[in-house]
This record gives structure tokens, sequence and C-alpha cells, in this order.
């Protein structure tokens, strides 16, 4: 018997998805917690699911607080997931090698044109250990010229997701909680995907 959308807790999430011993900021712990909601936080959102979507996606009930390791930008300056808290944001992770990104990342370079970046971050996370520059020059050849370039070289914040996997996308609320994923290429200009993304958007 297939069961779509399979719910998980947030302890198996951190330990199987997340994975064990990541390091956790204060305000992270916090939103993670039952003082959220004490605080006027509201309960974390999940988006409505169709397709492979709802076959595909890990939910994670309530959310689970972001991981608090780094990643580069195309410039070079170290960035966090904390630092996008404000609005809610698209972590994919992906790389140069991947075949299933070639199908995906060009899907997601058109999605990327139709949203507004105030309401939604969109982060496509190279794992790629190549120098940021040539990485950057990969995506600029492909036209993939609507997405901006991040960097995991070291792979300590995919491997922390633990998805083990690319690309996966992540969707992440705008109070830095992880609301779920999806692995495999997201087919973003599909109406599932869309309705994700709309959604997304709104929260």
């Amino acid at each position: 018997m297939k069961v779509s959308n399979p719910q998980v807790d947030r302890r198996t999430f951190m330990r199987a998805t997340l994975g064990s011993g990541a390091r956790w900021t204060s305000a992270a712990a916090v939103l993670g917690s039952g003082a959220a909601l004490a605080q006027g936080i509201p309960e974390a959102q999940q988006p409505p699911l169709s397709g492979y979507w709802r076959d595909r996606y890990l939910t994670i009930p309530g959310g689970t607080p972001a991981p608090s390791y780094g990643f580069y930008d195309a410039k070079g300056q170290w960035l966090t997931l904390q630092q996008y808290y404000g609005r809610p944001a698209l972590i994919v992770f992906w790389a140069t090698w991947c075949s299933a990104c070639q199908i995906d990342m060009p899907l997601l370079n058109a999605a990327a044109r139709q949203i507004d970046p105030n309401r939604l971050s969109v982060l496509p996370i190279s794992i790629d250990d190549q120098p940021l520059q040539d990485v950057n020059g990969f995506m600029r050849a492909k036209g993939w010229t609507s997405l901006a370039h991040f960097q995991d070289q070291t792979q300590q914040l995919f491997n922390t997701f633990g998805s083990g996997a690319t690309p996966t996308a992540f969707l992440m609320d705008r109070h830095g909680r992880i609301l779920g994923g999806i692995r495999g290429a997201a087919y973003w200009d599909k109406p599932e995907s869309q309705a994700v993304l709309d959604f997304m958007q709104s929260i």
C-alpha cells in the first residue's frame, strides 16, 4: 500500500534528515520550541500538496529550526540561513555534475523570474568543491541568470540536512523553521510546484 505525504516527528527529522550533532543558534532553538507560540510566533504552516509533491514531500510537523552551518555567495561572502529570517526561503541543493539538476535548474531559473524576491528568497546552493568563479561561470554559460549563486564547498550544510541526493529542495518559513523537503527534480514548471511557490510567497 502506497503511503502519501509521510508524517515524521521533529526528533526523527533532526536525527535522520538534518543529521546528528547539528549546531543550532539560540534564536533558532527558541523558534523550534513551545516558547515560539508564547512569543506570538504562529504555528508552522504546510504547503498545498498534489501530484508528485503529495507523494514525495517529507512534512516536518511544526517545523524544525534551520541549521547554522554557513555557505558562500558568488563574491565569497560567508552567509548563514539565519540571515534570511524575515521572509520564506526555498533552499535547493544541486551540483554541476548532477544529471537531474540539468532538468531542475533551468526550470527553477524560469520560475524565479515570476517570484517576488521580497516575498520569497530562492537559494540554489551548489555542493561542488570547485572554485566559486568556476561554478558561477557554469551557471552563466547555462543561462541561469535569474538565479543567484551560492556554494557549500565543504558540504557541511548539505550533510547536516542529510538528504544525500541532488537536487533536493527544502522549504523554510520566515521564522527559520524547515517545513519539509522533496528529493529529486521538482519540475518547477508543473502546477503542483507552482502551487507550492505561490504558498511560500503568501506565508
